[in-house]
């Protein structure tokens, strides 16, 4: 599973939009599949193993602050952060494994 996946909608799937418009932030680009998101807290995708799910939201969520500690173009917003994280949590925890004590939510608060 790759980072992309965990969203609906991407720059690049519209090759008349350019990737940044003026005034424009980089994660109004992006749209979150929050479905996704939601359905990983309540139980496993059923086409992909939860290592694989696990990987690739600790991949997005690393990328994400990154990007927002150091560019400020980040594809997620404070909201999808938060959702990013809860579906983490719960993929860790089916896999037994101790998800990380973030000293915050969002990117506001990092």
């Amino acid at each position: 599973m790759q980072t992309d996946d965990f969203f609906r909608d991407r720059p690049d799937e519209h090759p008349d939009r350019p990737d940044h418009r003026p005034g424009e932030w980089v994660c109004q680009l992006w749209q979150l599949d929050v479905e996704l998101m939601e359905s990983l807290r309540f139980g496993p995708l059923p086409d992909r193993p939860d290592l694989d799910v696990a990987v690739a939201l600790t991949r997005l969520l690393h990328e994400d602050l990154v990007a927002r500690g150091t560019r400020h173009d980040e594809r997620m917003n404070d909201e999808e952060v938060v959702l990013a994280v809860k579906a983490h949590r719960a993929v860790l925890e089916r896999l037994g494994l101790e998800s990380p004590q973030l000293p915050f939510r969002h990117h506001s608060g990092f």
